[in-house]
């Protein structure tokens, strides 16, 4: 099937079919300030999907960063911009902020080139095609807009904590498909596609087990976990982009476990939240396993 399409080629044009599709709404066309000619191109195969891209006019004007949704797993990038940024400038950064993500979420390097090597370096920027994607994307924004607003510490003086605002989106429920989803372990999902060898992994909500401090939490896994993993834990009590595999669940588990058992410092509601929500999840890592 061809369809009609705007086209910027950032380097040689040879293969059509390995190009990133960026689908950008009208605000986000004109922020870049583009009128490229409409030209006819068979639909891009074996690409990782498309991406939704959308102005955020409700941060120093629209010039601090565009929401850049995944269509197949409605993970969203906050790519900084700046005024006035050419096209390709722009592309490039889409592009090298999704290498980051991969290696920030522990895939390993070849892995990610895998993933990269389907869009060739180079990028299809045409209008938004999915209202429902299109509708996702603006919900998004405004809910991103919102935690902006009222999250504690997220807006210091002129600096924005990018990296909160994106943890937020990617680790709340969205729907896709008639279904409900959490974006950042669909988007690894995704990359399992075209990397099956990849181990299984999922989020873990360290952060919700405690009402009183994450220090609470924290103190279950002290001294019975790896460095590495007390690390990741950390990073998961504060809400990161954070993937555990079966090990590292079935690890933090039996710390649990051991805690409850040789200390009675643990408060026992800590101790049966983590329980209960590691002991859950871990299931579901040996059922699909």
């Amino acid at each position: 099937m061809m369809l009609p399409v705007i086209f910027i080629c950032l380097n040689s044009y040879e293969n059509v079919s390995a190009m990133m599709i960026l689908r950008l709404t009208n605000k986000a066309f004109k922020k870049l300030g583009e009128k490229p000619q409409p030209v006819e191109v068979d639909e891009v195969q074996g690409s990782f999907d498309e991406w939704y891209v959308n102005t955020a006019d409700f941060f120093n004007d629209g010039n601090l960063f565009m929401p850049v949704m995944h269509a197949d797993s409605l993970y969203t990038m906050l790519v900084p911009i700046e005024k006035d940024m050419e096209t390709d400038d722009f592309v490039s950064k889409v592009l090298a902020n999704l290498m980051y993500r991969m290696l920030r979420l522990e895939i390993p390097r070849e892995h990610a080139q895998r993933v990269m090597q389907t869009y060739g370096g180079e990028a299809i920027l045409t209008k938004t095609k999915s209202r429902k994607t299109l509708g996702t994307l603006t919900r998004t924004g405004g809910d991103i807009r919102h935690t902006a607003e009222y999250g504690d510490g997220i807006i210091t003086g002129k600096r924005v904590d990018l990296g909160q605002l994106e943890s937020f989106a990617n680790q709340t429920p969205r729907n896709l498909n008639d279904g409900y989803v959490w974006p950042l372990e669909e988007f690894y999902s995704c990359i399992r596609r075209f990397c099956p060898e990849l181990p299984l992994r999922i989020t873990l909500a360290l952060g919700s087990c405690s009402w009183r401090k994450h220090s609470a939490t924290m103190s279950v896994f002290q001294g019975r976990i790896s460095e590495r993993l007390y690390t990741k834990a950390k990073a998961a009590c504060l809400d990161a982009e954070v993937l555990f595999d079966r090990s590292e669940t079935e690890a933090l588990l039996k710390a649990a476990h051991d805690s409850h058992e040789s200390s009675s410092d643990i408060p026992n509601d800590v101790y049966a939240t983590l329980s209960q929500m590691l002991s859950y999840r871990l299931g579901l890592l040996m059922s699909e396993s």
